[in-house]
């Protein structure tokens, strides 16, 4: 009996001492120059692999370099590019006369391989430096995440009421935020020998059949199982946040029938938000089989005006109620 004890507290110790996905969130500053174009552009061509389309842009509402009133910063999902819910975000900068910047995040838009070697702290410096952009762009900054990109949205939320330094961001818009998968088997990449254990359920490779045409072309498809730590990992540290610290006005648009996200959690961590304007919004009308892209020109083209004027709607009152 003693031996059987002994061998099990040996096994948990070496269980859970394994390797685990790494979450280090240190920023490393970056000062932008004047011209953000050049910028991006120095910064992008750097990728010889990299899908034609999905860099990251500035799209200006007027003259190049010269702030509007209103910014709108747009971040991605896990496995994404911007092209994701296009024109959402064109519309809402439109109607508000906002600059627009679209971010790519580490190792999206190219391949399998580079997704897999982007960690969370590579994402955490992309929203980072994408808010910096979106207040250079504008001084009143609306940051719109989908899925993944709504995770590490929550994360800056989090971050601009704690650490300060944030005051020109004006609202967060989430769609289909991540706070956990719907399935229950992601949670385990988050444990000790995370990675291994996957490798052993899934396989060195996750594969998903393209919808069509623009989610082949736009997403990656096809990625080592590794990439999906990273993703999990973000999830985790976002889970771990007290997020009734948030401050910021927060507009979550979601489906009840997503099949990608866990509901449950996403409506818990919405009653969790600690902001005074905040709203949840549940939306069916989105022609996404899965129901977790709500808008856009290459899942559901019929949604993407209803969804821009909620968007405009909840910031002009978030407007009226600061004067």
């Amino acid at each position: 009996m003693i031996l059987l004890v002994s061998l099990a507290v040996v096994a948990a110790i070496v269980f859970l001492s394994g390797p685990r996905v790494r979450i280090d969130q240190t920023i490393f500053p970056k000062k932008l120059p004047l011209d953000i174009d050049d910028y991006l552009i120095l910064q992008e061509q750097q990728f010889s692999d990299m899908i034609p389309g999905i860099q990251k842009t500035v799209v200006w509402a007027g003259t190049p370099n010269e702030q509007t009133e209103f910014s709108v910063v747009y971040i991605h999902g896990f496995s994404a590019t911007r092209k994701e819910t296009a024109p959402l975000s064109d519309f809402v900068a439109q109607a508000l006369g906002a600059n627009l910047f679209y971010t790519r995040l580490t190792g999206h838009g190219r391949t399998g391989g580079a997704l897999a070697d982007a960690s969370v702290n590579d994402w955490l410096n992309d929203v980072v430096e994408a808010y910096e952009i979106g207040q250079r762009l504008g001084s009143k900054v609306i940051m719109v995440g989908c899925s993944t990109g709504g995770t590490s949205l929550a994360w800056l939320a989090h971050r601009a009421a704690t650490m300060g330094g944030m005051d020109a961001l004006y609202a967060c818009i989430f769609l289909s935020p991540n706070f956990r998968p719907k399935n229950s088997f992601s949670t385990m990449l988050t444990w000790p020998w995370g990675r291994q254990i996957a490798g052993i359920i899934i396989g060195k490779e996750r594969g998903v059949v393209p919808e069509n045409q623009g989610h082949g072309q736009y997403w990656i498809t096809r990625y080592p199982v590794a990439a999906l730590l990273s993703m999990m990992g973000m999830v985790r540290l976002v889970r771990g946040l007290d997020l009734s610290k948030i401050r910021v006005p927060c507009l979550v648009i979601y489906s009840p029938q997503d099949q990608i996200v866990h509901i449950p959690s996403l409506e818990l961590a919405f009653k969790r938000m600690g902001c005074l304007k905040k709203q949840l919004v549940p939306f069916t009308g989105s022609a996404d089989p899965g129901q977790h892209i709500l808008a856009g020109d290459i899942f559901s083209p019929g949604t993407s005006e209803e969804l821009a004027d909620m968007i405009v709607s909840f910031v002009l009152e978030s407007d009226l109620e600061s004067v």
